[in-house]
Parts: C-alpha cells; sequence; structure tokens
C-alpha cells in the first residue's frame, strides 16, 4: 500500500467516527475485522490448513455412530426391593412365589407378576377382588384418611393420615396397573 493510500483510509475513519459520514464506522470496524482475519490467515496458511487436515484425517478415522443415549432413572421404595429378593428367592427354591405369564415356562426373561395380597389388605377387600369393588373400597379408605378432614388435627395426627393416605393411593395405582396388564 502506499503512503496516499494509508493517509485516504486515515481521514475516512476520522470522518466516520466523528459522526461527518453516518453508518460508515461499522463499516470502517468490519472492514478492519475482515482485514485482520485476512492478515491473519494467510499470514499462518500452512498452520491452519496443518490442523484443518490433522482434524479431517482424525474424523475420517473414527467409526461413525450416531446413536443417542438415553439415561432414565426409576426410584424405588424398601418394599419394591423386598418383593423382588423374595420373589427371587421363590422362584429358585421351589417357593410360593411362581411366574404367571402365560407361555413363559422356563424362561427367566419373562416378565414377573406383583403379589398383591398386601395391597389388597390395605384397601379391606378380598383378593379376587373385581374392579367395581377395590373402587369403592379405595374411596371409602380416602375419605377416612383425606387431609382435610384432619386440618385442626395435631401434626403427628396429620402426618399419620398423609402416610395412610399416600399407602392407599399405591395399593391402589398397583392394583389397578393388574387389571390393564
Amino acid at each position: 500500500m502506499t503512503n496516499g493510500f494509508l493517509i485516504l483510509i486515515l481521514i475516512i475513519a476520522i470522518l466516520a467516527f466523528s459522526g461527518r459520514i453516518q453508518g460508515l464506522s461499522g463499516l470502517l470496524i468490519f472492514g478492519l475485522i475482515l482485514f485482520f482475519l485476512g492478515w491473519f490467515t494467510i499470514k499462518f496458511f500452512w498452520i491452519i490448513l496443518a490442523i484443518v487436515g490433522i482434524n479431517y484425517i482424525t474424523k475420517s478415522m473414527r467409526p461413525k455412530t450416531h446413536r443417542r443415549t438415553e439415561y432414565t432413572y426409576r426410584t424405588y421404595t424398601q418394599q419394591d426391593f423386598e418383593d423382588f429378593f423374595r420373589r427371587a428367592a421363590g422362584s429358585q427354591y421351589g417357593g410360593q412365589y411362581q411366574r404367571r405369564s402365560s407361555g413363559s415356562y422356563g424362561n427367566p426373561y419373562a416378565r414377573y407378576t406383583e403379589d398383591l395380597t398386601k395391597y389388597y389388605m390395605v384397601l379391606g377387600v378380598d383378593k379376587g377382588a373385581n374392579k367395581e369393588e377395590v373402587k369403592k373400597a379405595y374411596l371409602k379408605k380416602v375419605k377416612e384418611h383425606h387431609p382435610d378432614r384432619f386440618a385442626s388435627a395435631s401434626e403427628n395426627e396429620k402426618k399419620y393420615h398423609e402416610d395412610q393416605l399416600k399407602t392407599i393411593n399405591e395399593a391402589y395405582d398397583k392394583i389397578e396397573k393388574s387389571y390393564t396388564v
């Protein structure tokens, strides 16, 4: 570049930043950034080319997998663990917990069925009760232990009835799910 050209650019820059030529200051800054990036690219062209080449080669050597890993977490209660081990011990040693899935005889991967006896006991119905009986017993138990009935009770009593209601809801959910399986 010649000295005259540099002086012309300097005059335009001064006028642009003083506000005399509006809109030119942004263009001037953009031009300076492009000039710097261009100078940098030309100056270090071989280094940039080597880095891009190495990156291309290493990527092409990696196996191309497009699998996405998803993690799901389920919380278990102590009762779930106890039931699991009780079932496992029962099915191994000829105990009372047997697989009840049809067509799963001898299949270790068959879906297990949960012993719902304790849940029927919570609701106060017989083990062979139908959906209507279970629902009626559930609604009766919920009325007995609903928190609105114990709004003025002591904290211990409120806590007791809340725990009872959680147990009742869990029992009803487990029994309802068993009807849909």
